[in-house]
């Protein structure tokens, strides 16, 4: 079975998804036959060993055994290239569930073996993308954005009855789009930044008007 990276900015509601995506195989965290590795715990060479070495052995009771991860934002470079076997040729009926709240950091290579599930919690709108084929789908907004002058940006903005939501829709299209395309990576770091700020209670408005100048046009 393939490896899913789900997208969701949100921690608890990341968790939440998460523990829904395990129960769909029948399975809790204290399972014998789950590995779970939570938010505390850094992505690095060592925890990608375990993983490997945790379906090295047969389930005990389960049809196959599961791995999930509530963060995986963190991992470093050399942590992926160590997955990278594992995720092409996974042990049959294995479950990889991999959460992350962006997927700019994460390597071409670990990319194109794992599907990419990107939700919008609020809007119940949730998105798949095979990048295997490194498919970008954008709405009708971000593309009036991405082709629009500086005007017609701040008229989108201010008609925008969530903010929150179209900030988000920004936020999926750079990160499918930077899988193809290396040179939008600072446009997905100014997308995160705003989003940090709108976290940290800055307001919406500004923060977005403050995006549609420093995108650029396509």
């Amino acid at each position: 079975m393939i490896a899913k990276v789900l997208v969701i900015a949100d921690l608890k509601s990341r968790k939440k998804v998460l523990l829904e995506e395990l129960k769909l195989h029948g399975l809790k965290i204290e399972h014998v036959d789950v590995l779970y590795i939570d938010s505390e715990q850094k992505m690095g060479i060592e925890q990608s060993r375990n993983i490997k070495g945790f379906f090295q052995t047969k389930p005990y009771q389960a049809a196959g055994k599961a791995v999930v991860v509530e963060d995986i934002s963190g991992i470093t470079p050399e942590a992926q290239n160590a997955l990278l076997k594992l995720l092409e040729e996974p042990p049959e009926s294995a479950i990889i569930l991999l959460g992350t709240a962006y997927t700019h950091h994460l390597l071409p290579t670990f990319l194109s073996r794992v599907q990419v599930v990107h939700e919008v919690i609020d809007s119940g709108l949730r998105q798949n993308d095979n990048n295997s084929r490194m498919t970008i789908v954008a709405d009708t907004v971000v593309e009036k954005i991405l082709t629009g002058n500086t005007e017609e940006r701040f008229k989108i903005v201010e008609k925008a009855t969530d903010k929150k939501q179209l900030l988000q829709k920004l936020l999926i299209y750079t990160e499918k789009r930077i899988a193809r395309d290396p040179s939008f990576h600072k446009v997905a770091k100014d997308i995160l930044r705003a989003e940090e700020w709108v976290n940290a209670n800055v307001n919406s408005r500004g923060v977005l008007e403050y995006l549609m100048l420093v995108i650029p046009k396509k």
